[in-house]
């Protein structure tokens, strides 16, 4: 943090410090009350810390509106900083994402921008020795929220290239604390980002977050003879890289529609007697761009085909329809062995628990330590009252986001801590200020203790 950037956030990481030093305070006395009561209703002590909370709450939400406006003067960027502010150290932003991801172009980094915006709650943060994130404090404005609108405008018009557009369509601008944010084509409205139910919506997705990117992995299957002769060998390797994102009975038939796609889009460049058309789709932009399947170093003036005139200036393929059909063919083997297995898994299926889900012993040795540390149990039972439990939510969030338990469904893994912690759930539980507070305070102690 550079000193300017320090003078202005000064006063809020006070602001900050003292508001956790309350809950530091209040955790201590829910402790103290079931050590020396044996209960756990702290309905008492929740009104006494409510009361000392609200006017350094007011005091965090005064600062954050210093700091958008000095930040805005001396150029230092956070999430809800100006649109100058943004734009201007843009670059900045984009050769940092290049230098950490070798292999990405520009449609990444856009989407990925696009995407930094739809997250408000894990980007909502300011940094200092420790990380402190605002998000719980935030609350809409209109400056903020024609900031916002003016960042995604301009995102908006880097997407034109590509036939695509930022979808607000859902958009709530009273309130931009939970933002709903996708990319879509612009010809028929369809979804590219996680809100479209085929693409999955795991944060962890990258390279694979929208159809631009699932078709650029299939078209590199042509890369190479060997991938080229076995694609069941290559989309096998493709799924334990992401395994741990994207569950093989998902994987395959995602991979098999866009593979279709593909193949229709070859034909009909095909049919155009292989000349590019006039407004190219965005897959047969892919097509003619991808050096796997357009001989790069094609004489226009020869043949395309055997039976084809010498003066055809199409485009050379490298490939032809066959190989597509050899992908869709193999592709169909992998998702009949997936169906097959799962058959037999059904037979086996156990209810998932603890101990089966979180199958590594040093996993289940530090989440308990963690429900210890951030006082969610004494002794490995829960201490929450029925006011509290929504901080469960909070820490299940943050250790599916950190890796630590399986990207299953967020209701399953919140059942299966709460059984193990003896914490009785009559229904799922919903976000709340407590469970935003709880993930804040897990994700910060998980950095300040990784697992391994």
């Amino acid at each position: 943090m550079s000193k300017a950037e320090k003078r202005i956030t000064d006063d809020l990481f006070s602001a900050f410090k003292k508001l956790d030093k309350i809950y530091e305070e209040r955790e201590n006395e829910y402790r103290y009350h079931v050590n020396v009561y044996g209960d756990s209703d702290s309905f008492e002590i929740d009104l006494v810390y409510d009361l000392k909370l609200k006017p350094l709450q007011e005091e965090v939400l005064n600062e954050i509106d210093k700091v958008y406006q000095n930040a805005n003067n001396q150029n230092i960027y956070f999430f809800d900083c100006s649109f100058k502010v943004y734009k201007k150290l843009l670059k900045n932003r984009k050769e940092n994402y290049f230098k950490n991801n070798l292999d990405a172009n520009d449609l990444d980094f856009i989407s990925s921008e696009v995407e930094y915006f739809s997250k408000p709650s894990e980007n909502r943060v300011f940094e200092e020795k420790v990380q402190f994130y605002y998000h719980t404090y935030f609350e809409t404005k209109e400056c903020f929220a024609i900031t916002l609108r003016r960042k995604l405008e301009y995102l908006n018009e880097s997407l034109n290239i590509y036939d695509l557009q930022v979808d607000l369509s859902d958009f709530n601008w009273a309130n931009i604390k939970f933002n709903n944010i996708k990319i879509i084509k612009k010809d028929n409205k369809q979804n590219l980002e996680p809100n479209n139910p085929m693409i999955t919506n795991s944060s962890w997705d990258y390279p694979l977050n929208n159809e631009y990117q699932w078709c650029e992995m299939i078209l590199d299957s042509f890369k190479t003879v060997t991938d080229r002769k076995n694609p069941e060998a290559y989309f096998n390797s493709q799924l334990n890289i992401r395994k741990e994102i994207h569950p093989k009975n998902r994987f395959f038939p995602l991979c098999k529609e866009y593979a279709i796609k593909l193949k229709e889009t070859f034909k009909e460049l095909a049919k155009n007697n292989n000349e590019i058309p006039k407004n190219p789709s965005l897959r047969a932009k892919q097509i003619i761009n991808c050096k796997h399947i357009i001989d790069p170093a094609y004489d226009p003036f020869k043949s395309l085909f055997s039976e084809k005139p010498e003066n055809n200036s199409g485009l050379k393929f490298i490939i032809n329809e066959d190989d597509f059909d050899n992908i869709i063919s193999s592709i169909d083997k992998l998702i009949n062995e997936v169906n097959i297995s799962d058959k037999e898994g059904v037979k086996n299926k156990e209810k998932p628990t603890f101990k089966n889900i979180i199958t590594a012993e040093e996993k289940k040795v530090y989440i308990l330590k963690l429900l210890e540390d951030l006082s969610i149990t004494v002794d490995g039972q829960s201490i929450l009252t029925s006011r509290k439990k929504g901080a469960l939510r909070g820490v299940v969030e943050a250790l599916r986001e950190s890796r630590i338990i399986p990207n299953i469904g967020l209701a399953t893994l919140c059942t299966i801590v709460a059984s193990e912690i003896h914490l009785e759930l009559k229904s799922e539980l919903d976000a709340s200020t407590t469970s935003e507070h709880y993930k804040k305070d897990t994700l910060v102690y998980i950095k300040n203790n990784p697992l391994h």
